[in-house]
């Protein structure tokens, strides 16, 4: 059994080496991808398969860097499962000074990680397709403001914990999905009657949630070891809402997202409920006035079309 454990791994890493040679050869043989190979997620296979069809091909290849799992956990890996990571870590950082270009998906990822020689392009994310809506902010009358939060309860138990210590904030927090924080949260929630725990949801019951509140708030820890190579993907999402986002001042966010952004202090309690209160005061005009920028933000330098660009130029 633990010889079985140990082998399947490696029998996928093969097979996945295998097949990407197969394809990637069969579709270079037919004149597709003679501009360029493209390889999506520092996956070692995948980088490996596409340098050595540089090599037969003499074809430039680039990778997207979506994320580093190894620095991202929190935690540093133990024993044999932590040394074969590391061995892994330090092959992916060799096949990368043969690679031509990067795409990593924050600065962080290009100065802690990347080969200094190596030419790179921070892509963050391309927006979904943006369609304006006529939606407003519902009018919140005497009800407190709702501020929704989903996707993965990780690493954003701490800014929780920082609102539940200020009681005397006139707001109600509510969290949608699960993840590894889910215990701890709904241990302050069972405290703090302004703290609301649901499960992941999809479909109508996610837009009931989305049409319900006033705030979208991103509370990802900015101390958290992975914050400098982690752009959260919902921030995309939540542009597109109509609504005002609050957010820590991750250092994987670029400052220009901050136009849109109202910008959460998380150093203690005091900070934290002093931004939020400025953030849950603003008028109507600055409020429109954020959720336009966003708007333009993601319909002109972060729509496919424009990103799309650079990364052609960055290939050729």
């Amino acid at each position: 059994m633990l010889a079985t454990s140990l082998n399947l791994p490696l029998v996928k890493l093969g097979i996945r080496l295998l097949t990407s040679l197969y394809h990637g050869r069969r579709m270079l043989r037919r004149g597709i991808g003679r501009n360029g190979i493209i390889v999506y997620s520092l996956h070692t296979p995948y980088v490996a398969a596409a340098l050595w069809l540089k090599r037969l091909y003499r074809v430039p290849v680039a990778v997207f860097i979506p994320d580093l799992p190894l620095h991202m956990s929190g935690k540093r890996s133990r024993g044999l499962h932590g040394a074969i990571k590391g061995l892994d870590d330090r092959l992916l950082r060799h096949l990368m000074e043969k690679v031509d270009f990067a795409f990593p998906i924050t600065e962080g990822v290009a100065r802690s990680w990347l080969p200094t020689s190596l030419p790179y392009h921070v892509v963050e994310g391309i927006a979904p397709v943006f369609v304006p809506s006529s939606r407003r902010p519902r009018s919140r009358g005497q009800a407190r403001p709702r501020i929704l939060y989903t996707g993965s309860f990780s690493h954003i138990h701490r800014v929780v914990q920082l609102f539940a210590a200020r009681p005397d904030l006139d707001a109600e927090l509510v969290l949608v999905g699960g993840g590894p924080d889910l215990e701890a949260l709904q241990q302050l929630a069972t405290q703090d009657m302004r703290i609301k725990i649901k499960p992941f949801v999809v479909g109508e019951a996610l837009q009931r949630e989305f049409d319900a509140a006033d705030f979208l708030i991103n509370p990802r820890d900015p101390q958290w070891m992975g914050a400098q190579f982690s752009f959260p993907s919902k921030l995309f999402d939540y542009m597109t809402r109509k609504l005002p986002i609050l957010s820590t001042r991750m250092p994987g966010i670029p400052p220009e997202y901050f136009n849109c952004f109202f910008a959460l202090d998380e150093q203690d309690e005091i900070a934290l409920a002093t931004s939020l209160e400025k953030a849950l005061a603003a008028g109507s005009s600055e409020i429109e006035a954020r959720i336009a920028a966003g708007e333009r933000l993601l319909s002109t330098d972060k729509s496919a079309k424009v990103v799309g660009a650079r990364i052609l130029k960055a290939l050729s």
